[in-house]
């Protein structure tokens, strides 16, 4: 019940407003991964060369789309525990799965795909820690030009 006063309260909603929301955003965020094929194949090459043994703070620097971390090699700015709100769930999951010098495959969090590296594990418990940010494209990249080709029909003129 304070579930749904809070959705209520805060934004207005119920709860099959707030699952209608959450069912748009995942149909986003697979469709988006579906149509860029570009970012799954320059994550593909990172992951490559890291297989090949290159040096994953050098493949960071050559791949990553976030540029503090194309900056630093990859480096989180903090020890990642495995309550960490501001990293991706999946991407924490992975991380604790990893032994002190492994790194990844590639995961999908629905926002980006990343890569990362368990560096060590410090003595309470946390993992220092890189990745290689690899950004999806805007959805508006892909619907414009069809939009463009095929504009919208109005059946009901203002």
């Amino acid at each position: 019940q304070a579930y749904e006063d809070a959705l209520r309260q805060n934004f207005g909603w119920s709860v099959d407003d707030y699952k209608r929301v959450v069912k748009q955003q995942l149909l986003e965020q697979n469709v988006i991964s579906t149509l860029d094929q570009a970012t799954h194949k320059r994550a593909a090459a990172a992951l490559a060369e890291l297989n090949g043994g290159a040096d994953f703070a050098g493949v960071a620097s050559k791949y990553s789309d976030d540029t503090t971390g194309k900056a630093n090699g990859g480096l989180f700015p903090v020890s990642v525990s495995l309550s960490d709100r501001d990293v991706s769930p999946l991407v924490t999951a992975a991380l604790f799965k990893l032994q002190a010098g492994q790194f990844s495959g590639i995961i999908n969090t629905g926002y980006s795909l990343q890569i990362v590296k368990n560096i060590q594990v410090d003595s309470d418990g946390k993992i220092k820690a890189a990745h290689i940010d690899f950004n999806f494209l805007p959805i508006s990249s892909y619907i414009n030009a069809l939009q463009a080709k095929q504009p919208a029909h109005k059946y009901i003129k203002p």
